[in-house]
């Protein structure tokens, strides 16, 4: 096949969205019911989505070739 090896990529890319909408809900449940601060779900939430565009980027370029 001859994007097989970009399988990776496009599961991470088509699970992204969901992945969003997942960790808000789940990140501002916590913020609303006081166990971690607001500043801290922002940092939860953004450290989980650069960590998933890292991961989209990383298997992309070692695959390239």
């Amino acid at each position: 096949m001859k994007f097989g090896k970009y399988f990776r990529v496009i599961g991470l890319a088509i699970s992204f969205p969901g992945t969003i909408l997942s960790l808000a809900f789940g990140v501002s449940k916590l913020v609303e019911y006081g166990l971690v601060s607001r500043n801290l779900g922002f940092g939860i939430f953004f450290i989980v989505i650069f960590n998933i565009l890292w991961l989209m980027i990383k298997h992309a370029l070692s695959k390239k070739n």
